[in-house]
């Protein structure tokens, strides 16, 4: 970069700091010039979260979160211990994917396949790391990490919460395993169970107590760099979360889990199957904002390029008289009253002998109604 503001130095110093610090309690190394790269590989656009602030809050929750681990020397009700949380190394050679609302949404209502084969179904080329940033106008969830692991995917994510009349974004992950080769078996079934796994709810719980949206208790060891930027991000939630609050949002969570599930789900089959719905954006100037107030600017150097989910995505209209009867929500009459069919998967056979299998996506359509309705 050519020029930075005295805000953005401080929280390259905290985000640098928070690294450092992490790399003490994993006993892992990271050197200062990768994290430099990985702090500046993005740019978020207008309107979206923006890319270093969601860095440096994962990374003071994962210090948060070590320190609780390890000076409390927590476990799980089995008596395992906590696993600390390192740096995803994995951010630095894949892109920050920004997702529109409208494809989002899509997704989101969108019913997956109940048998999901991940190995068949599944391009395995598009992972081992997608990240996903969110406009600040949808409110379901901030960022969403998929991480593939040996033996399934590893999704975490900042979900939406309140408290008191006020919102939040509190960080969760959950777990997609690799379903197996039962015809029986339902892949969203096996989400849901590895999610109330003491494991996971115990990492979960120790991470909503420990992140940086409440404040600091008990005088937890953090440099003054790292309270400068953390006092910013809590604003004014200054209470921590009790444990009847992290109870509350792990039972919350767990009944809206499909919402994230569908997402990640549906994104990856669509990645494979569709893989236009990825586009490329060159910057159209190297010059940025350097404050959400006023109209100064900096210069950046090599501004890199935005990659598009849903770019040209819209939802299609189409009136009732050509109304798709093969759809889930089937009727025999003609429907007079507007209403959304939503997106959903179909089975296509194809090739020699119709032997081929592959997914394909019907994306949500809205079906205009022959009834005049009144406003």
């Amino acid at each position: 970069m050519a020029y930075r503001s005295l805000s953005q130095q401080n929280s390259l110093t905290t985000f640098l700091t928070s690294i450092k610090l992490i790399c003490e309690q994993t006993k892992m190394s990271f050197s200062k010039k990768d994290a430099i790269n990985l702090y500046n590989k993005d740019i978020s656009p207008y309107g979206y979260h923006s890319f270093q602030t969601i860095l440096i809050e994962e990374s003071i929750t994962a210090f948060l979160y070590n320190a609780r681990v390890l000076e409390d020397d927590l476990k799980t009700k089995q008596g395992d211990p906590l696993f600390l949380e390192s740096i995803n190394t994995g951010e630095n050679i894949c892109p920050q994917f920004y997702v529109t609302d409208e494809l989002a949404l899509s997704l989101i209502n969108t019913k997956p396949p109940q048998k999901i084969s991940i190995r068949e179904d599944i391009s395995l080329d598009i992972l081992p790391v997608i990240s996903v940033i969110f406009s600040k106008k949808f409110k379901q969830f901030k960022h969403i990490g998929i991480i593939k692991k040996d033996n399934g995917i590893k999704v975490r994510l900042n979900w939406h919460a309140s408290k008191n009349g006020k919102s939040f974004y509190v960080p969760l992950k959950f777990f997609i395993p690799f379903t197996a080769d039962d015809p029986e078996s339902c892949t969203y079934c096996d989400v849901e169970k590895a999610f109330l796994e003491s494991r996971c709810l115990s990492e979960n719980y120790a991470k909503l107590r420990s992140a940086p949206f409440p404040n600091v208790d008990k005088g937890q060891k953090m440099t003054d760099v790292i309270r400068y930027d953390y006092d910013l991000f809590a604003g004014d939630r200054k209470e921590l979360l009790t444990h009847e609050d992290a109870e509350n949002v792990l039972q919350t969570f767990a009944t809206k889990i499909r919402e994230p599930y569908r997402f990640v789900i549906n994104l990856l089959l669509l990645m494979t199957q569709q893989p236009e719905i990825i586009t490329v954006q060159s910057p159209k100037s190297n010059y940025v904002a350097t404050s959400s107030k006023g109209f100064n600017t900096q210069k950046v150097n090599n501004i890199p390029n935005t990659h598009w989910l849903g770019s040209n995505f819209t939802v299609r209209t189409q009136p009732a008289k050509s109304y798709d009867i093969n759809s889930d929500d089937v009727t025999r009459a003609t429907p007079k009253k507007s209403h959304w069919r939503r997106g959903h998967w179909h089975t296509i056979l194809q090739g020699p002998g119709r032997l081929q299998r592959k997914l394909k996506w019907f994306k949500p359509v809205f079906i205009k109604g022959n009834k005049q309705e009144v406003f």
